[in-house]
């Protein structure tokens, strides 16, 4: 059953490389990233406040809607620099904590969650 919502999640991960990635303080910006797995990949222009707040295993909030549905994706995790890729952009990976399929066409709240057991932080919330 894990196995095959973790490999649900990474496709669509996959299929939706766009999202709105939050931390800590009053920062939010759109973001692209690649998935690696549950890991995201994630570039954010340089001049972005947003690159400035996420320092290594800082919690991070990243909300991705799935394309032309009433579905979405909610990925708590942290963040941990990345070798940059280029002068243009910072490089961060998000690490997954927990990750929920939200559906709004069956009501709210998160239809299924999948719980990662490597949570550094288990005891504090995200924000």
């Amino acid at each position: 059953m894990l196995d095959r919502l973790r490999t649900h999640l990474t496709h669509l991960l996959q299929s939706n490389p766009v999202g709105v990635l939050c931390a800590e303080g009053p920062t939010a910006m759109p973001v692209r990233f690649e998935a690696q797995g549950l890991d995201l990949l994630c570039r954010l222009p340089r001049w972005s406040d947003l690159a400035y707040h996420l320092e290594a295993d800082q919690p991070i909030l990243l909300v991705v809607p799935i394309q032309a549905t009433q579905r979405w994706l909610r990925y708590e995790g942290i963040s941990q620099p990345a070798p940059p890729v280029d002068d243009l952009y910072h490089t961060v990976r998000l690490t997954a904590i927990r990750i929920d399929l939200i559906d709004e066409t069956r009501g709210w709240g998160a239809r299924e969650t999948l719980e990662l057991s490597s949570n550094p932080r288990r005891n504090e919330p995200w924000i």
